[in-house]
């Protein structure tokens, strides 16, 4: 397993993990990577060495993340996979350069999308940005509605036709809201996306809709955590809604 697998995989590890402070310890490791140290000293098997993990991170974090090494730890354990020629060592915490916004960690989902948008959303601390064709989820609504009451800032871009029209929800009365109305022939104003934009760090975006229907068909969900890439989106995002204006 190649050292950014591991680090994807750890960071996929700790989101569906039960601890109390995993959100922490996300925001911590956003912008760390992952060496492999090997090490002269043997395991137990023949010709196998030990190898030590180390989280590389910006010099501001360590002292911080130090303090959940003991969890980082057990969860590096879990996931290391041994070789005939490495087995896991130690488990530190390094200062590094970090990763530069420009990378992208990015994670596809095939199912539990809603979960998963959920978990996102949940993690949001300032700004969510919704463009989407459908929304029609109330599950969706109501979180969207916990965050705007916490002080974030909501924003949403929908399709102005009936299937929004009739789900009911009152977007309106709760976000600052764009519906944008379908014209011509062949209806060539829909908006076909599908993404939001969050805290301009994280996207997401795919072919799921955030409609109840969305949750039966076979979806696709792509989750991006890259600066460079939130602002483009964000920049479409605006683009869309000055033209609504």
């Amino acid at each position: 397993m190649t050292a950014e697998k591991y680090y994807n995989l750890l960071i996929r590890t700790i989101k569906v993990s039960d601890y109390p402070q995993k959100e922490d310890v996300l925001s911590l490791l956003r912008g760390a990577f992952i060496t492999f140290a090997p090490q002269y000293q043997f395991t137990t098997k023949s010709w196998q060495h030990y190898e030590d993990v180390e989280i590389r991170v910006a010099p501001e974090y360590k002292a911080r993340l130090e303090q959940y090494l003991k969890q980082l730890q057990k969860w590096c354990a879990e996931i290391y996979e041994g070789t005939e020629e490495y087995d896991i060592g130690n488990v530190y915490i390094r200062i590094g350069e970090g990763k530069s916004q420009e990378q992208i960690s990015q994670e596809v989902y095939f199912e539990y999308l809603q979960a998963q948008i959920i978990g996102e959303l949940n993690r949001a601390k300032y700004a969510i940005w919704v463009a989407v064709a459908w929304f029609t989820d109330p599950v969706l609504f109501e979180l969207l509605k916990k965050k705007r009451e916490l002080g974030l800032n909501i924003q949403i871009i929908i399709d102005d036709d009936k299937i929004n029209a009739d789900a009911g929800l009152p977007f309106e009365d709760s976000f600052e809201t764009y519906r944008i109305p379908a014209f011509g022939k062949y209806f060539n104003n829909i908006v076909h996306h599908k993404f939001c934009v969050i805290d301009l760090e994280t996207v997401i975006h795919g072919s799921y809709n955030w409609s109840k229907k969305a949750q039966y068909n076979k979806e696709t969900l792509s989750i991006e955590h890259s600066r460079d890439i939130a602002e483009r989106f964000a920049d479409e995002f605006i683009r869309i809604k000055r033209e609504r204006m």
